[in-house]
Order: structure tokens, then sequence, then C-alpha cells
């Protein structure tokens, strides 16, 4: 893309480096030098510089880094494409905190780097004045960006389309951008949100609850005027006894069923002092009723003895 611009590949020990040849040093920017030299700035390459009698050389380090080109050379998705596309923006825009000229990074995909171990975007600033540097803008580069690209289309492709249509408006600054596609980012997550549970409850089986058919029961209501038999009288009593009965019972059971869930929700420690507890208890309850048979006995045989 950059035609008289080239750099110069070197390693010193296990680091690697990107070197440029500064050839007039009339044309070398030396407040930007220093800034690059002095601050560790987000989103660029990590600087320096060295001189040799009238030789400068500017170094940019590339140790542990992919070059964007390889990064977007396969089947793109939008998960590889939307960092690389903020990242840009952001390096750009905060070139102007450190009074940096925003015409010259070197744009271009060769030049451009992802952190291998934090998966950011790092920028080429080159402070040099040069008209090829300036003529390129970050809305050139991006257009040319996703023109280029191999996008997978079983991704969300409205996302992309989204990406190109801001960049036709020729008034949009990079900071209406930025808040742009944060807002494409924000939405497309939600929007996904939305299809998970979609697909979480079609995929979740359909459970048939099965109710009981109730019998018809006819009950045989007898004519209030109708005479009833003694036999039937006595049928009625003791299903009414038996009901009543089986209340008591039941009753009981719950009771039961109750001790039987706590003893076995306590702890260890408190088991045996409630069986103990339990044990007393029913001790109690045997000698009241041996008490009371005895006491109904008394009164039988007194009973029995006057009567004689």
């Amino acid at each position: 893309m950059y035609k008289n611009i080239s750099f110069q590949e070197a390693e010193f020990g296990e680091k690697k480096f990107l070197m440029y040849r500064v050839d007039d040093a009339a044309q070398m920017d030396h407040v930007e030098v220093e800034m690059l030299k002095n601050n560790d700035i987000k989103g660029l390459l990590p600087f320096s510089s060295a001189q040799n009698n009238d030789e400068i050389k500017f170094m940019y380090e590339t140790t542990n880094k992919m070059k964007l080109s390889q990064f977007l050379g396969g089947l793109v998705r939008w998960e590889e494409l939307y960092p690389a596309v903020q990242g840009i923006v952001a390096a750009i825009m905060d070139c102007e905190q450190y009074m940096l000229n925003e015409g010259h990074f070197v744009l271009e995909t060769e030049n451009i780097f992802i952190d291998l171990s934090s998966r950011k975007i790092e920028l080429m600033f080159l402070p040099v004045e040069n008209e090829l540097l300036a003529r390129i803008t970050w809305k050139d580069f991006l257009i040319t960006l996703l023109h280029n690209l191999n996008y997978d289309m079983k991704d969300d492709i409205g996302k992309l389309e989204t990406l190109q249509g801001y960049l036709t408006d020729e008034k949009i600054t990079i900071k209406e951008y930025a808040e742009k596609i944060e807002k494409i980012e924000t939405l497309g997550l939600a929007r996904n949100k939305d299809v998970k549970k979609e697909n979480r409850q079609s995929e979740r089986p359909v459970r048939e609850v099965k109710r009981e058919e109730k019998p018809n029961v006819i009950y045989n209501v007898p004519d209030p005027n109708s005479e009833i038999s003694s036999d039937v009288m006595k049928t009625e009593k003791e299903e009414k006894k038996e009901g009543i009965i089986g209340c008591f019972q039941r009753k009981r059971k719950k009771r039961r069923n109750r001790e039987k869930n706590r003893r076995i929700h306590l702890p260890l420690k408190f088991r045996d002092r409630k069986n103990q507890w339990m044990f007393q208890r029913k001790r109690k309850k045997r000698r009241c009723r041996k008490s009371a048979k005895l006491y109904w006995l008394m009164i039988v045989k007194h009973h029995y003895l006057c009567h004689i």
C-alpha cells in the first residue's frame, strides 16, 4: 500500500523488531518521538529509536505478535472482526490525548499486529511527515478492509452490512463511528440471548400430564318416605364408624411420618436423644392405658359385687 515506506525485520536475542530508517532528519517530528519514548500508549506497538552518527532508526517490537493480514486471512467470524475494528478505532481516538497526528498511522494489514497474549490490536505510528500516510484515512482503510474480507455467511451478516453502511456517511467522525459500532455489539448480544432462550424452549421436551379419570359413582339415595330395614341401618352405622376410625388412623400415620422425617433430618448428635425421648413418651402412654384398664375393671367388679 505504501510504496516508498519500507521496514526491515531484525532480531536481538529472543525479541523481534521492525526497523524504519529515517532518510531525512528534518522530516522527523521530535515532539512525537519523545511522546512515544516516554509513554506506554495503549493500542500502539512498543517504540524505540537508535542513532548512529547521522543515521536514525525507529524500532517497533513485534515479539509474540501476529499480523492482522494473517489473523483475518481465512474465514472470518464476527467474534474475530469486531475486536479488530474496535481496537483500530480506539487506538486512533486515543492519539489526541498524546498530541499525536492522526495522519501518521501506518494503516495497512501487514503493519497492524495482534498481541497473542492479550488479543488486543496494536498499530504502528510513524512520527515522520509523509504525504502517503496522510492520504489514507481511517475511513478509507476500514472500507477496503471490510470489502476484502472472507466473511462467514453462516454468521450474522447484518452486522457486517451495518459496519459498512456507517462508513458511507461522509460527515461521520471517528467518535460517532465508535459509539455506533458499540451499539451494534450490545444489540447483537441481546439478540443472541433471545435466540438462545427460544432454542432452549424449543428443545425442552413437552411433558404430557396424565390425569386419572374419576369413575362415575352412582349413589343410591333412599327415599325418605320408604321404610328402611334394621340391617341397612346397621351397615350404614358401621360404615360411619369405619370412616371415623379411618380418619384417626390417617392422623396417626401422618404423625408417625413426621416424626420419622424429623429423625432423619436431625444431625447424628441429636438422633439418640430424640429416640430416647420417643421411647419415654411411648412408655408413659402404655402405663396410662394399663392404669385406665385397671380402673375400669375395679369399677366393673364393684358394680357386680353390689348387685349379687
